[in-house]
C-alpha cells in the first residue's frame, strides 16, 4: 500500500506541473538558441557541409528541390543530440543507415549565456562516440553520462525538443483534417499529455496484476482448505506408527541379548574348533607325503639296472653337439654377409627409382612450362596492340604534363595581355606545344585494355622462362645425385662377398644347427639321471627311515582326533543356533526400519499439513489487502487517468489561451477574411476528441473540414503557430516543457495557399514570430517565398544523389 500512495502522490504531482502554463517574460539569456549545423556522411550529406550550415539572421529560409534534404538539417541537430531522428523513430532503420563509418552530425548551440558543441556519430570501425564542448572546453564522461548531461543542459528529452522546437509540416495537416479523437491525440502528443494515459495503462497493468494474483491466491486458498481438513486423519495415524515402533523396538532388544550371550559360548568352543582343524589337515599332509615317498622307493629301486647304456648315449650325444657347433659358427658368418648383401640390394633399387621418379617428373614439369609459355605467346598474337604498361603510363604522363602546359600558357597570356612580345612567344609555345599534345593524343587513344594485358602477358612468359631454367639445373643436379649414390651402393654390395649361389648351403646348415638345443637337453637329462643313480644307496636308507616317522606320526593324529570330536559336534550345533538368530534380528531390524520410515513419512505430512495451515491463514489475510488494492487501482484506471478525467481537465484548460491566440493568428493570417475560433472538446462515440470551429464569411460556424485547402492551411499555421508560441512561453517542467529560442517550420504547406496574397500574409506572420523567437527558420521548396527571408540556405542535390548546403545570404 505504501508503494501505491507513492504512485498515486507522484502522479498528482507531475499533474499539478503539467498544469501550471501561466505566461512570463524570458529573460534575455534565457532559451536554446542553434547557431550552426555540420554534417559528413550523413544521410545523403556525403562531404563536410564546409563551411557549417549557419543561421546569422532572426529568419532564415532553408530552401531547395523536394527531396533534396532539407529536412536532413533537423534530422542531424536531433540525431547529435538525442541519437533519435524522424528516420530511425522507424523500427525497419538502424544507425548504420543513416551513418557512414567516419560520418557524424555537430551542431553548436547557446543555452543560459554559454556556448555549446555537441558531435555524434560513427569512427572508422564503425563504433558509436559523442563529444560535448563547453565554451570550447571538452566535457568528460560516458557515452550514457554525456546524453544525461544534454538533457540537463538543453533542458527537454526528444520529445519536448521536438514538441518545442519543430513545426511540421504534417501535424499542421493533422489538426485540421483529422476527426476530433485524433486531434486530441496531436494535442495530447504536443502538450505530453500522453503521460495521463501511460499513467492510466500503468494503473490498468498493476490492476490486471493484482486481479491475477487475487485469482490465484483464491484459487490457491481453496486447495489448500481442501487439504487441511485432512490434519486430524495424519495425527491419528502418526500416533499408531509410533505405538508399533515402540513394541517392535522391544522385540529386536530381546533377539539381540540371547545373540549375545550365544556368541559368548561360541567364541569359547572356537579354540577347541581350530585344534580339530589343525590336526585333521595335519594327518591329511602325513598320509600323502607318505604315498608320495612309497612311489619314489619304488622307481628307485627299478632304476638300478639302466646305468651301463646310459653312459654310452652320453658319449654319442657329446660327440654329436660338437659337431653342430662348429657348424653353427659357419652359419654366422655366412648370415652377417646375407644381410649386408639384402639390404644393400634394397638400397640400390630404392636408389635407381628415384632415379626414374625425378626424371619423369623433371620431363613432366619441363612440358607444363614450356606449354604454358606457347599460350601465353599466342595470346600476344590475339592483342590489338603491341603497346606496354610503360609507354602507356610514359604517354598519359605526357599528355597531362602537355594539357598542363596548354593552360598555363592561356593563363599566362591573360595575365601578360600588353606584352606583345611575350605574347608572341608565348603564342609559338603554346601552338608547339598544342601540336605536340595532338601528337601525344593520337598516341594515347591506342591506349586499350590490352595495352595493360600485353604488359602482363610479357612479364608472365619472361618469369615461366626464369622458372624452366631453374627447374632444368634443379632437376639436373638431382639426377647427378642420384646416378652417383647408385654406383656407390653397387661397389659396397660387391665388396661383401656374397655368392647367391650360398644361400642353399645356408638353408641346409640352418636346419641342421636347430637341432642343437635339443641335443643339448637331451644330454643334460642323461648327465642328471647318471648323478642320481651314483647316490641310490644311500637315498633308499633315508627314504626308509622318513617312511617309518610319517607312519608314528599318522598313529598320534588319530588319538588327537578322538578326544576332539565331542567339542566340535557342540561347535557346529552353537554355528547352527546363531545363524538362526542373525535371520532373526535382520528381519526384526527390516520390519522397524520399514515402521520407523512409515512413522517419519507420517510425521513430515502432518508437518506438511501444519504448514499450509499456516500458508492458508496468510494467504486469507494477503487477499482481503489484494481487493483494497485493487479497489484503488480501479478508481485511477477509470476516474483519475481516463480521458473523461485529467487529461480533458488538462485539455479543457489550454483550449481558451489558444482560442484566443489562434484568432489572432488566422485574422493576420487571412487579412481579417476569418476572424473567429472557436476550440471545444466533446464527447463522440467511443470516445472524447477536440472540435475546430471557424466563422466564416456568412457569419456562421463550420467546422474546419468545410473550408477550401488554401483556407484550412490558414486555419491550420494558425492553430499550430499559438501552440508554438504557448510552448515557448510555459515555464520549465522536468524534461516535459522548456525555453526554446529557435522555432524551425518544416514545409509549412504553403504550396496549397492559392494567391500571392496569402502567402505574403503567411511569411508577415512567420515574421511577427520574432518577438517570442530569436530564430525563426522556414523550410520550404518555393524560391519566391524564399527570396522574403534575409537569411537563405540552399539544398542542392547531385547527379549522384548526394546532398549539398550552403549560405546564400
Amino acid at each position: 500500500m505504501k508503494t501505491l500512495e507513492s504512485f498515486v502522490e507522484g502522479t498528482a504531482q507531475e499533474t499539478q506541473e503539467n498544469l501550471a502554463v501561466e505566461s512570463r517574460p524570458v529573460a534575455p539569456d534565457e532559451g536554446l538558441v542553434i547557431e550552426e549545423v555540420e554534417m559528413k556522411g550523413f544521410m545523403r550529406y556525403l562531404r563536410r557541409t564546409r563551411p557549417p550550415i549557419t543561421f546569422p539572421e532572426t529568419f532564415t529560409a532553408i530552401t531547395g528541390p523536394t527531396g533534396a534534404g532539407k529536412t536532413s538539417i533537423l534530422d542531424a541537430i536531433t540525431f547529435a543530440l538525442y541519437k533519435r531522428s524522424t528516420r530511425t523513430d522507424l523500427r525497419t532503420v538502424r544507425i548504420s543507415e543513416i551513418v557512414q563509418p567516419s560520418g557524424y552530425a555537430r551542431v553548436a548551440f547557446r543555452q543560459g549565456g554559454a556556448r555549446f558543441e555537441v558531435g555524434r556519430g560513427l569512427d572508422a570501425s564503425g563504433a558509436s562516440y559523442l563529444t560535448v564542448q563547453r565554451d570550447g572546453k571538452h566535457l568528460r564522461g560516458t557515452i550514457p553520462q554525456l546524453e544525461t548531461l544534454i538533457e540537463d543542459i538543453v533542458g527537454l528529452d526528444y520529445d519536448g525538443f521536438r514538441n518545442s522546437t519543430f513545426v511540421r509540416q504534417e501535424e499542421m495537416k493533422e489538426l485540421g483534417a483529422a476527426s476530433p479523437s485524433k486531434r486530441l491525440e496531436v494535442f495530447q502528443k504536443l502538450f505530453r499529455l500522453e503521460t495521463f494515459e501511460r499513467a492510466a495503462g500503468a494503473a490498468k497493468e498493476r490492476l490486471d496484476g493484482v486481479l491475477a494474483r487475487i485469482e490465484g491466491t483464491a484459487g490457491e486458498s481453496r486447495t489448500l482448505r481442501d487439504q487441511v481438513v485432512r490434519l486430524p486423519d495424519r495425527r491419528g495415524e502418526a500416533t499408531s506408527f509410533e505405538e508399533l515402533v515402540a513394541t517392535q523396538r522391544k522385540a529386536l532388544q530381546d533377539v539381540e541379548e540371547r545373540l549375545t550371550s550365544l556368541k559368548e559360548e561360541f567364541v569359547r568352543s572356537e579354540a577347541e574348533h581350530e585344534a580339530y582343524l589343525q590336526t585333521r589337515a595335519r594327518r591329511e599332509e602325513h598320509q600323502a607325503t607318505l604315498a608320495e615317498l612309497e612311489r619314489r622307493l619304488e622307481e628307485k629301486r627299478s632304476g638300478q639296472g639302466s646305468l651301463p647304456g646310459l653312459q654310452e648315449q652320453m658319449g654319442t650325444l657329446e660327440r654329436e653337439i660338437e659337431a653342430l657347433r662348429m657348424e653353427e659358427t659357419d652359419v654366422k658368418a655366412l648370415l652377417e654377409k646375407h644381410h649386408s648383401f639384402t639390404i644393400l640390394s634394397t638400397e640400390i633399387q630404392a636408389a635407381e627409382a628415384r632415379l626414374r621418379d625425378a626424371e619423369g617428373e623433371a620431363t613432366k614439369v619441363e612440358d607444363e612450362l614450356r606449354r604454358k609459355v606457347a599460350d601465353a605467346e599466342a595470346r600476344l598474337t590475339t592483342l590489338s596492340t603491341a603497346m606496354g604498361v610503360e609507354e602507356a603510363f610514359g604517354l598519359l604522363r605526357k599528355e597531362g604534363s602537355l594539357e598542363e602546359r596548354v593552360h598555363r600558357i592561356d593563363q599566362e597570356m591573360k595575365w601578360l595581355a600588353e606584352q606583345r612580345a611575350l605574347l608572341e612567344r608565348l603564342g609559338r609555345e603554346q601552338e608547339e606545344s598544342r601540336r605536340a599534345l595532338q601528337t601525344v593524343r593520337r598516341k594515347t587513344e591506342g591506349i586499350t585494355r590490352d595495352t595493360f594485358l600485353f604488359s602482363e602477358i610479357q612479364q608472365t612468359i619472361r618469369t615461366i622462362r626464369e622458372e624452366l631454367k631453374a627447374k632444368r639445373t634443379e632437376s639436373g643436379r638431382r639426377r647427378r645425385e642420384l646416378t652417383a649414390r647408385v654406383k656407390e651402393l653397387q661397389g659396397q654390395r660387391e665388396a661383401v662377398g656374397f655368392d647367391p649361389s650360398e644361400a642353399e648351403r645356408l638353408k641346409t646348415l640352418q636346419g641342421r644347427v636347430a637341432q642343437l638345443p635339443e641335443a643339448e637337453e637331451t644330454l643334460r637329462r642323461a648327465q642328471a639321471e647318471l648323478q642320481e643313480l651314483g647316490g641310490l644307496a644311500g637315498q633308499l636308507r633315508e627314504m626308509e627311515e622318513q617312511r617309518l616317522a610319517l607312519e608314528e606320526g599318522l598313529r598320534e593324529d588319530a588319538q588327537t582326533l578322538e578326544g576332539l570330536e565331542k567339542a566340535e559336534v557342540r561347535f557346529q550345533e552353537l554355528h547352527h543356533q546363531l545363524e538362526i538368530l542373525r535371520g532373526e534380528k535382520e528381519e526384526a531390524t527390516k520390519t522397524l526400519l520399514q515402521s520407523e520410515g512409515e512413522l517419519k513419512a507420517a510425521l513430515e505430512r502432518v508437518k506438511e499439513l501444519e504448514e499450509l495451515e499456516a500458508r492458508l491463514k496468510t494467504l486469507e489475510e494477503g487477499l482481503e489487502e489484494l481487493r483494497a488494492r485493487a479497489e484503488v487501482y480501479t478508481v485511477l484506471k477509470d476516474g483519475v487517468f481516463h480521458r473523461k478525467g485529467v487529461v480533458m481537465y488538462a485539455v479543457n484548460r489550454l483550449l481558451p489561451e489558444l482560442q484566443i491566440e489562434t484568432t489572432r493568428n488566422l485574422d493576420d493570417l487571412t487579412d481579417g477574411r476569418l476572424r473567429r475560433v472557436r476550440l471545444e472538446t466533446h464527447e463522440e462515440s467511443g470516445g472524447y476528441g477536440i472540435r475546430i470551429l471557424v466563422e466564416g464569411v456568412d457569419g456562421e460556424w463550420h467546422d474546419v473540414g468545410v473550408f477550401s485547402g488554401g483556407e484550412r492551411t490558414q486555419i491550420n499555421a494558425a492553430l499550430r503557430f499559438a501552440i508554438a508560441k504557448e510552448l515557448a512561453s510555459m515555464p520549465q517542467v522536468g524534461r516535459t516543457y522548456g525555453r526554446m529560442k529557435t522555432l524551425f517550420i518544416d514545409e509549412g504547406d504553403l504550396g496549397s495557399l492559392d494567391t500571392e496574397r496569402s502567402r505574403e500574409l503567411f511569411v508577415a506572420k512567420l515574421f511577427k514570430m520574432g518577438a517570442f523567437f530569436e530564430k525563426v527558420i522556414l523550410i520550404t521548396h518555393l524560391a519566391e517565398v524564399a527570396e522574403r527571408f534575409p537569411g537563405r540556405v540552399r539544398v542542392t542535390m547531385t547527379p549522384e544523389g548526394e546532398s549539398r548546403a550552403e549560405v546564400v545570404a
